[in-house]
């Protein structure tokens, strides 16, 4: 009797340890369905990067912590390389078994890193069945990968990789700034004013004068210099900016079809800028006027 029961006792503990403890297939069953980053690129430790896009060969080389464009007189922005650099680091894909027979092996991403270190990506195929998806190959293996995840490094431009920002500057870069007829200096205290005008300012309308001015970005280039076709040739607004160290940049802005557009010397090109921006162009200068409380209780009650 004492057997009998010792032997049920064992029967159930391991009936327990089978139904708890998954076998090593399950684990490696559920492994499959995991994914793996493909490439990992420290900015830091990069030093040139090279990817095969839709539109071709697009390669950065680092000099002097920026990133020039490879065959053209652009430098990638800031901001838009990390953006770049992030949409590579966050290609992840299920690692599968060896790819024996490969017909033709294409680069995708190439990396080159300090210390001699070098990191890829290739295309090896694109399956035909299913949802529609890539083989790659890396240095870890080989992995597949939805279209769709990947095309958003492929759909990359040299365009969308240019520095976008038109002007890129700080208060202490900048003596003053003109918008059309309105005068914008600064006084003792580094508090932004507006020159001959007797009435009490606006701070924080006039911080958006300032900050669309010294931190205006290009929606879109155009890759044209025709001032006529973009109605340049007779702008609506134009903005001055006298530096710190005596130099002057202008801008001028005109309007087309609903959309903006600007151009000036320093970058040699037609950009189209946003509708934000071109709203403070279109201010003037009683725009800036504070508002009296009573008014303003009044326009918060009307809401």
């Amino acid at each position: 009797m004492k057997n009998t029961i010792k032997l049920a006792i064992i029967f159930f503990i391991i009936l327990g340890i089978v139904i708890i403890l998954p076998s090593k297939k399950e684990k490696e069953d559920k492994n499959d369905f995991k994914t793996e980053q493909l490439i990992s690129l420290p900015e830091p430790m990069l030093e040139k990067l090279i990817v095969y896009t839709k539109e071709g060969k697009i390669e950065l080389v680092k000099e002097n912590e920026k990133y020039k464009i490879v065959s053209t007189e652009y430098i990638a922005g800031p901001q838009e390389f990390s953006l770049f650099l992030g949409d590579i680091n966050s290609i992840e894909g299920y690692k599968i078994k060896e790819i024996k027979q490969i017909k033709e092996e294409k680069i995708f991403i190439e990396a080159y890193l300090k210390n001699n270190i070098k990191k890829y990506v290739s295309i090896v195929g694109k399956s035909e069945f299913g949802k529609d998806s890539y083989f790659l190959k890396t240095e870890k293996g080989f992995y597949q990968i939805e279209s769709e995840k990947i095309n958003k490094v492929l759909d990359y431009t040299i365009k969308k990789l240019r520095n976008h920002a038109i002007t890129d500057f700080i208060s202490d870069d900048i003596k003053e700034f003109w918008i059309d007829n309105i005068n914008f200096y600064k006084d003792q205290s580094n508090k932004w004013l507006i020159k001959d005008y007797k009435e009490e300012i606006d701070e924080n309308k006039v911080f958006g004068a300032f900050a669309m001015a010294t931190g205006l970005r290009a929606k879109e280039f155009t890759c044209s210099k025709n001032l006529k076709e973009y109605n340049l040739d007779k702008p609506n607004h134009k903005l001055v900016i006298y530096k710190s160290d005596d130099n002057k940049i202008v801008i001028i802005f005109s309007k087309k079809n609903n959309n903006y557009y600007g151009y000036s010397d320093t970058v040699k090109e037609i950009f189209e800028i946003y509708k934000t921006d071109w709203d403070i162009l279109e201010k003037n200068k009683d725009y800036y006027k504070k508002e009296k409380e009573d008014k303003k209780e009044v326009k918060d009650n009307e809401k």
